[in-house]
């Protein structure tokens, strides 16, 4: 059972995906692969996409868009990246914390004030 469970974890989506798509295609979402879209293709969806949403951005700015993700990051980005995930979770556990901490403090003031009007009866 352990090899089991350890070689199940190995499963990758694309994996998982390609049987379903043999078993069951109609549960399959229909993905079309970027690769098999010239970049024609990709930058004028992306355009109508940005239409559609009221955003100004020019064929010179999707070209723009595209190019940047074309590249594997360097080491120095994928650091500063990470830096920048991990500040941006701890400030979201931050501010999920205060959240907490007033939630608390208003239920318990909600309770203190049911209390003294239960205590009148």
């Amino acid at each position: 059972m352990k090899n089991l469970k350890r070689t199940w974890g190995d499963v990758t989506e694309t994996t998982m995906l390609s049987v379903w798509k043999k078993v069951r295609p109609q549960v399959v979402p229909q993905v079309q692969d970027l690769e098999d879209q010239s970049f024609e293709e990709v930058s004028g969806e992306i355009l109508e996409l940005a239409r559609k949403l009221d955003v100004d951005v020019t064929q010179l700015d999707v070209e723009k868009l595209i190019a940047s993700h074309s590249e594997p990051w360097s080491n120095d980005e994928l650091i500063e990246f990470e830096a920048a995930r991990a500040a941006d979770e701890e400030t979201h556990a931050e501010i999920e914390e205060e959240e907490k901490a007033f939630i608390t403090k208003e239920m318990s003031l909600g309770f203190q004030e049911l209390n003294s009007f239960l205590s009148r009866f």
